[in-house]
Protein backbone atom coordinates (compact mmCIF):
# COMPACT_ATOMS: atom_id res chain seq x y z
CA UNK A 1 0.00 0.00 0.00
CA UNK A 2 1.50 3.25 -1.12
CA UNK A 3 1.18 6.17 1.29
CA UNK A 4 0.36 4.01 4.30
CA UNK A 5 2.86 3.62 7.12
CA UNK A 6 3.10 0.29 8.91
CA UNK A 7 4.06 -0.24 12.55
CA UNK A 8 7.74 -0.72 11.78
CA UNK A 9 7.97 2.57 9.90
CA UNK A 10 6.07 4.47 12.60
CA UNK A 11 8.36 2.93 15.21
CA UNK A 12 11.42 4.00 13.26
CA UNK A 13 10.13 7.58 13.02
CA UNK A 14 9.48 7.64 16.78
CA UNK A 15 12.99 6.29 17.40
CA UNK A 16 14.51 9.06 15.30
CA UNK A 17 12.45 11.73 17.09
CA UNK A 18 13.43 10.26 20.47
CA UNK A 19 17.13 10.23 19.62
CA UNK A 20 16.97 13.86 18.47
CA UNK A 21 15.34 14.88 21.76
CA UNK A 22 17.85 12.87 23.79
CA UNK A 23 20.70 14.46 21.86
CA UNK A 24 19.33 17.91 22.63
CA UNK A 25 18.38 17.39 26.29
CA UNK A 26 20.56 14.46 27.40
CA UNK A 27 19.55 11.44 29.42
CA UNK A 28 17.32 12.04 32.44
CA UNK A 29 19.44 12.41 35.55
CA UNK A 30 18.56 11.20 39.00
CA UNK A 31 19.60 14.40 40.72
CA UNK A 32 18.45 18.01 40.62
CA UNK A 33 20.53 20.29 38.46
CA UNK A 34 21.55 23.06 40.85
CA UNK A 35 23.63 25.16 38.50
CA UNK A 36 22.86 28.79 39.25
CA UNK A 37 22.08 28.14 42.90
CA UNK A 38 21.95 31.32 44.93
CA UNK A 39 23.51 31.89 48.33
CA UNK A 40 20.14 31.35 50.04
CA UNK A 41 20.11 27.73 48.87
CA UNK A 42 17.18 28.11 46.50
CA UNK A 43 17.27 27.96 42.74
CA UNK A 44 16.05 31.01 40.86
CA UNK A 45 12.68 30.57 39.12
CA UNK A 46 14.30 30.83 35.70
CA UNK A 47 16.71 27.99 36.53
CA UNK A 48 13.88 25.86 37.91
CA UNK A 49 11.96 26.32 34.64
CA UNK A 50 15.06 25.44 32.63
CA UNK A 51 15.67 22.30 34.72
CA UNK A 52 12.03 21.27 34.32
CA UNK A 53 12.16 21.82 30.54
CA UNK A 54 15.30 19.66 30.32
CA UNK A 55 13.68 16.95 32.43
CA UNK A 56 10.51 16.91 30.32
CA UNK A 57 12.50 16.83 27.07
CA UNK A 58 14.71 14.01 28.31
CA UNK A 59 11.83 11.82 29.50
CA UNK A 60 9.84 12.52 26.33
CA UNK A 61 12.80 11.48 24.18
CA UNK A 62 13.34 8.33 26.20
CA UNK A 63 9.62 7.47 26.04
CA UNK A 64 9.54 7.96 22.26
CA UNK A 65 12.59 5.74 21.91
CA UNK A 66 11.04 2.91 23.96
CA UNK A 67 7.67 3.24 22.20
CA UNK A 68 9.41 3.18 18.83
CA UNK A 69 11.22 -0.05 19.68
CA UNK A 70 7.96 -1.62 20.89
CA UNK A 71 6.20 -0.69 17.64
CA UNK A 72 9.09 -2.02 15.56
CA UNK A 73 8.99 -5.27 17.51
CA UNK A 74 5.20 -5.54 17.10
CA UNK A 75 5.48 -4.76 13.38
CA UNK A 76 7.93 -7.62 12.90
CA UNK A 77 5.21 -10.18 13.66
Amino acid sequence: MVGCLNLTQIGLLLDIAGVILLFQFGLPSGYDLSMGKSMSGELPKEQKRKNRRIQIGAYTGLSLLVLGFVLQFAGAF
